[in-house]
C-alpha cells in the first residue's frame, strides 16, 4: 500500500477481520495430517501414503515457503518414488 501498488480503500474494506495463521514451524504436529490431505489432491487417482520413516523427516525440515514447500517436496518425492509409499529416501 505504501508504494501504491495497491488500493488503500480495498485494504481498509478487507482488513476488518485480519486472520493470523501461524507459520508451519509452529504447527509441526500437523504435517502429517496437512502432507497426508495434500497427497490426496496431488494425484486424485493414485493412492500415495507415507512410510512410518517420511513423517518424523517431514517434521523435521524447516518449512520456510510454509504450506507451499510442503507440497513441492510432496510432489518431488512423488516423481523420484518407484512405488506409492513415500519414505524419507524420496522426500
Amino acid at each position: 500500500m505504501e508504494l501504491g501498488s495497491f488500493r488503500e480503500d480495498l485494504f481498509y474494506r478487507i482488513n476488518i477481520f485480519p486472520i493470523v495463521m501461524p507459520p508451519l514451524s509452529e504447527r509441526v504436529s500437523d504435517i502429517p495430517q496437512l502432507a497426508r490431505a495434500r497427497l490426496t489432491k496431488l494425484d486424485p487417482g493414485k493412492n500415495y501414503r507415507l512410510s512410518d520413516s517420511a513423517i518424523p523427516f517431514l517434521k523435521l525440515i524447516e518449512y520456510r515457503g510454509n504450506i507451499r514447500e510442503l507440497r513441492d517436496i510432496l510432489n518431488r518425492a512423488m516423481v523420484m518414488s518407484d512405488t506409492d509409499e513415500l519414505d524419507h529416501v524420496a522426500i
